[in-house]
């Protein structure tokens, strides 16, 4: 039998009890939703960045399709980032050409640690995970 959520927000007690319980199609004992978890996030963070580019680029089609987009503007590509925060871990995810950045200090000495890295054409690694996903399309890279 397939569970619902409602559009009410859970406790912390009921999401790990909807987690437990197989609404994302895996029953985990406590000791393996303790190990599983930091997967279940980023699978959770990285669905919803791909889904938000979905909506984006549909959205977009079809301004372009009606007329009030020009077909340019259409692909100029977006960039979003986000925390979250669970317990004692810190997540970042991010894409496009923004970075998140943690400061720490005071206001005489402020340190700064770069969080997660540009997706651009400027970023020797995301040009070579580009090329590796798309080997045979040589307009990738524009």
């Amino acid at each position: 039998m397939m569970q619902t959520l409602s559009e009410e927000t859970l406790t912390s007690e009921e999401a790990k009890e909807v987690c437990r319980s197989g609404y994302f199609g895996v029953r985990l004992t406590d000791k393996q939703y303790r190990q599983k978890r930091p997967e279940v996030i980023k699978a959770v963070l990285s669905t919803a960045f791909r889904d938000a580019d979905q909506h984006f680029l549909c959205e977009s089609i079809c301004n372009h399709l009606t007329g009030k987009l020009s077909f340019e503007k259409c692909i100029a590509g977006t960039c979003a980032i986000m925390a979250f925060v669970d317990h004692e871990t810190l997540y970042i995810a991010n894409t496009g050409d923004c970075r998140a950045v943690l400061c720490t200090g005071t206001d005489d000495n402020i340190s700064f640690v770069a969080l997660s890295t540009d997706h651009n054409t400027e970023n020797p690694s995301e040009i070579a995970r580009l090329q590796l996903a798309h080997p045979d399309d040589n307009a990738t890279l524009f």
